[in-house]
């Protein structure tokens, strides 16, 4: 990992990914807690995730089309500074005390970075060469975790010492910087598909259904891709369970409360911060699939042991192996999504991703809130082990992947 860091040009990428992600997250405690003191309301508090998650199911797929047409690394600098100007929009919101308008800059917000994460995702291969891949995912889900560590605890104070404004503004130049540091890539200035201006919205329509489409076929023919929309769905089950059922089972099976549940939750951060050490160093070692297989069955069988026994300190320790092998996975479904789409399709195929993703953890969510007063919560928890296990499964089951082991063709500048 540290020597992809070397890159010039993926120092850069990474820098922005890091630094905008420890202000989203700072944010995103922030504002739920500031709305819930300003409020007195959970549900009014519960507000801001909806409204950040909702563009990912029904925006996804139609950002995918738009990013295969346009200039991926332009279209990362405008995102980056829209979601900037959006963001210190919600300053307005304290003065205000409208939580109709935070609301609405949240989705807004939420909306743009819909077109900003797969058009990352597609730029990553111009970024490195061919057989630096799979070590550049494992050196962005390093940032993830390494995110997700900082941001929330910062968030956190800034809400309790300097208030909301403080995280809004961090947020704020957090984008800034990353558009700064995205304008210095040194990457071919061109487009996946050319992008002709539409002559009429019919025409427009017309268009964006075709390359949604398209897409869909893309996939169809695709074995590997088909696997990986497969162990999705099928990590989503398990992820959904896990969601809504995992502060049940830590009350119910080791007798613990809010703080254990935070503890369950930092242990997992730190394994997946370990991580994204290892999984670099797999990553150069073993096939992407291999390592989509190893992240699935080790998250099974972990998960089936840890359910099953009774003791705290064991369930840490097998929550935080449970987060080294989130990130073998993570990083197995990158590298195999890179190398098996075509440069054109990537886009809307990591788009697609996301959405089978994001539809079948709310179903799956939906589903077991309403099985969770039923069935016995380690029998739910069981499933999600099995889930887990079947998508190791149809990962190991599939031949090697044809062009992951094919010599690299050009050596992009600044590598």
């Amino acid at each position: 990992m540290f020597s992809t860091l070397r890159v010039p040009q993926f120092r850069l990428l990474f820098g922005g990914h890091l630094i905008s992600l420890i202000g989203d997250y700072a944010l995103l405690v922030a504002l739920p807690v500031w709305v819930y003191a300003s409020t007195g309301s959970a549900a009014a508090s519960g507000g801001v995730f909806l409204a950040a998650t909702v563009p990912q199911l029904f925006l996804s797929p139609i950002a995918g089309a738009f990013v295969d047409r346009w200039e991926r690394k332009r279209t990362l600098i405008v995102a980056d500074a829209l979601r900037a100007a959006l963001v210190l929009g919600m300053l307005i919101v304290p003065l205000s005390g409208s939580l109709a308008l935070l609301y609405l800059l949240v989705l807004l917000q939420s909306s743009v970075s819909r077109f900003f994460f797969p058009a990352r995702t597609a730029i990553l291969p111009d970024v490195v060469r061919r057989e630096q891949l799979g070590a550049a995912n494992a050196a962005l889900s390093f940032g993830d975790a390494l995110g997700r560590l900082a941001g929330p605890a910062l968030g956190g104070l800034l809400a309790a010492t300097s208030g909301i404004t403080a995280a809004i503004a961090l947020d704020a130049l957090s984008y800034i910087v990353s558009a700064i540091l995205l304008a210095h890539l040194d990457v071919a200035p061109a487009t996946a598909q050319p992008d002709r201006p539409a002559r009429s919205l019919h025409d427009a329509g017309g268009r964006m259904l075709r390359d949604l489409l398209d897409g869909v076929r893309m996939t169809r023919s695709q074995p590997a891709l088909r696997m990986l929309v497969g162990v999705a769905a099928l990590l989503s089950i398990g992820q959904g369970v896990i969601s809504v059922l995992l502060v049940v089972l830590v009350a119910t099976a080791w007798g613990g409360a809010a703080p254990e549940l935070g503890l369950l939750t930092s242990a997992q951060g730190l394994g997946a911060l370990a991580g994204g050490l290892l999984a670099a160093t797999l990553a150069v070692r073993m096939q992407p699939r291999s390592l989509i297989a190893l992240g699935a069955f080790g998250s099974g069988a972990l998960l089936l042991v840890m359910t099953n026994q009774s003791t705290l300190g064991v369930a840490l320790a097998l929550y935080g192996v449970i987060g080294v092998m989130a990130v073998a996975l993570q990083v197995g479904v990158g590298t195999v999504m890179q190398l098996e789409t075509p440069a054109e399709y990537r886009g809307r195929f990591s788009s697609l991703l996301s959405t089978a993703g994001a539809a079948t953890t709310l179903v799956a969510m939906a589903l077991t809130s309403l099985l969770a007063g039923i069935v016995d919560v380690r029998l739910m928890f069981d499933v999600a082990a099995v889930a887990f296990l079947v998508g190791g499964g149809l990962a190991f089951g599939r031949p090697v992947l044809r062009r992951i082991d094919s010599p690299v063709a050009v050596v992009p500048r600044g590598s």
